[in-house]
């Protein structure tokens, strides 16, 4: 069963959404061969701490997160993997292993990986995620979940190679970018705001969007 609180944040957030009950799949490439769809299709939540500070990375099943590519995207000196007994105090309610893609709602600024942006927007398919349990997914247009989280939008898997052609002027108008005047990187959660030391010029040349 979904967890009412992630529910009542897509409500306030007035975001529609499709709930797709499934087998019970533990990872999100089992996920999306049990709804039947493409991996690239279904978000993954991967949790890393970056200078002592925690983010979400949102990116697609079939990927693999680059804890360097994160590093840069962030200006951050050392990135690593949340260990899973970490999760449960960051996710509470949520099954280990289901933790949804809606890092406002636990504090945590989002990074959205530009693979799945890139394929979402070119192939107009509404995005899949695990939604804090191993046996319910849900379903959302994609052009809700940045409007929603305000994310970073960076190359951060080790499997697609970024182009800066590959993301379109006004892919959407809720991605993070660095504000014109300078200055440090933004990023803010429901309970936090937390600053990172620098933006790449990767993350700055990719991302669109709006300033938070």
């Amino acid at each position: 069963m979904v967890p009412v609180t992630i529910l009542d944040y897509l409500h306030r957030n007035r975001t529609p959404f499709r709930p797709l009950p499934h087998r019970r799949a533990v990872g999100a490439q089992e996920l999306a061969a049990s709804v039947h769809v493409t991996g690239r299709r279904v978000a993954k939540s991967v949790v890393a701490q970056a200078d002592g500070r925690m983010y979400l990375a949102v990116l697609p099943a079939t990927e693999l997160l680059d804890e360097q590519r994160l590093a840069e995207a962030l200006g951050a000196r050392q990135v690593r993997i949340a260990a899973e007994r970490e999760l449960a105090s960051l996710f509470p309610g949520c099954e280990l292993g289901a933790e949804p893609p809606f890092g406002r709602l636990f504090g945590l600024p989002v990074v959205v990986d530009e693979s799945l942006a890139r394929s979402t927007e070119q192939s107009g398919e509404p995005l899949i995620f695990r939604a804090g349990s191993n046996d319910d997914a849900l379903e959302i247009r994609f052009d809700d979940f940045p409007r929603m989280e305000r994310p970073l939008l960076a190359a951060i898997t080790r499997a697609w190679a970024p182009s800066r052609r590959s993301i379109q002027p006004g892919l959407h108008p809720h991605y993070w970018r660095r504000p014109a005047g300078g200055g440090p990187a933004r990023l803010k959660g429901r309970k936090c705001d937390r600053t990172a030391s620098a933006v790449p010029r990767r993350a700055r040349a990719l991302g669109r969007g709006l300033r938070p």
